[in-house]
């Protein structure tokens, strides 16, 4: 398994302890927006040319920015209001919990898994 399904699923499962219901915390399409969230987080990071030990700081200590750039991630892959307004706050809640336990070299691997093709499992 990737890293990045990895932590999506790590997301997932906070999310359910946050009063989502495990049915849709776990639904394949909510991985799979949870992943394409990470993903998009990580290809910003590469392309403000941080390093993984500085992404590893933002998302530690995450600031305006960091919290805007989640923000519009979300926002951007759940463009229905019903489901956003459903999970949206949740998911940016887990997702900064999530983030703030990732070490260096998980984000490492993520940085080399957002460079590899997608795989197919």
């Amino acid at each position: 398994m990737s890293i990045i399904k990895d932590k999506a699923n790590l997301i997932a499962a906070d999310m359910e302890r946050n009063s989502i219901e495990r049915r849709v915390a776990f639904d394949p399409t909510i991985i799979i927006t949870v992943a394409q969230v990470i993903y998009y987080l990580i290809k910003a990071y590469k392309a403000c040319n941080q390093t993984p030990k500085q992404a590893s700081i933002s998302m530690k200590n995450a600031g305006i920015l960091e919290r805007f750039r989640l923000r519009r991630a979300i926002r951007h892959q759940i463009n229905d209001s019903e489901m956003y307004e459903h999970i949206g706050i949740r998911m940016f809640n887990s997702a900064l919990a999530v983030a703030s336990n990732t070490e260096e070299h998980e984000i490492q691997q993520m940085y080399e898994e957002v460079e590899r093709p997608l795989e197919h499992e």
